[in-house]
């Protein structure tokens, strides 16, 4: 039996944690979960949690967002913003998908959806995430560490009658690393809500919330684990 298939059996525990930072040497647990099988029958159950405040505001106002963009779109039709991509797969299989092949997308004027068209974008890129499943005795079984990453503040494309602004050609995620034990597979998909004008008729600067859902399935039980960001056109990532 390998290493990896042992470090998943050991025990009827699951642990799930997100943390986030800048790198690697300033990580911060904002989420731990903790799952508990008592028998082989039935699913684990949720014995215990903990969730940093922060996290738990940023996940709040993103599920919240449907409601609160009616409003900050108020009053703003002209600006037409459109998402090119709802959601997209980040991990399937375990394996990352290549932005390269559609694995991203683009807050652009419906009029004009060609995001080489907007010129002068600067790159943004958002706090490492790392998530981690483990083990009782902590082994990782299956993880994932993400980056948001994309260009904003693109101008209006050249002679054409797109609104002024500061768009989003592009809204990805890198992934930095990608583990799962033979027994398990992880699979990650974002998706976004629908954008709102934070800015104005003639100054649109489109706001979108972006959701990563992280899948683990294993031995144990299936779980979910997500986070939230905010991406602006005027400051990329927030």
């Amino acid at each position: 039996m390998s290493e990896d298939i042992k470090a998943e059996l050991e025990g009827n525990q699951l642990i799930v944690e997100i943390l986030t930072g800048e790198d690697d040497d300033n990580l911060t647990t904002v989420l731990k979960r903790v799952y508990e099988k008592a028998t082989d029958a039935g699913e684990a159950q949720l014995v215990s949690e903990k969730i940093d405040s922060g996290f738990q505001a940023e996940e709040e106002e993103a599920s919240e967002s449907t409601t609160d963009q009616a409003v900050l779109g108020a009053g703003e039709a002209e600006a037409a913003i459109a998402v090119a991509k709802l959601a997209w797969d980040i991990l399937k299989d375990s394996r990352p998908q290549a932005v390269a092949k559609g694995a991203f997308t683009s807050v652009l004027d419906r009029k004009e959806m060609d995001p080489m068209r907007y010129p002068n974008a600067k790159n943004f890129r958002s706090k490492k995430y790392q998530i981690k499943f483990k083990n009782v005795v902590g082994s990782v079984v299956a993880g994932v560490g993400l980056r948001c990453v994309g260009t904003y503040k693109a101008q209006k494309p050249p002679g054409s009658d797109v609104p002024e602004g500061d768009y989003l050609p592009q809204v990805a995620f890198d992934v930095i690393q990608a583990k799962a034990a033979a027994t398990t597979k992880i699979d990650a998909v974002a998706s976004v809500t629908s954008p709102a004008n934070v800015g104005t008729a003639d100054r649109v600067n489109p706001q979108i919330f972006v959701k990563v859902d992280i899948t683990y399935s294993g031995w144990l039980k299936s779980e979910t684990a997500s986070f939230s960001l905010k991406v602006q056109g005027n400051k990329g990532v927030l």
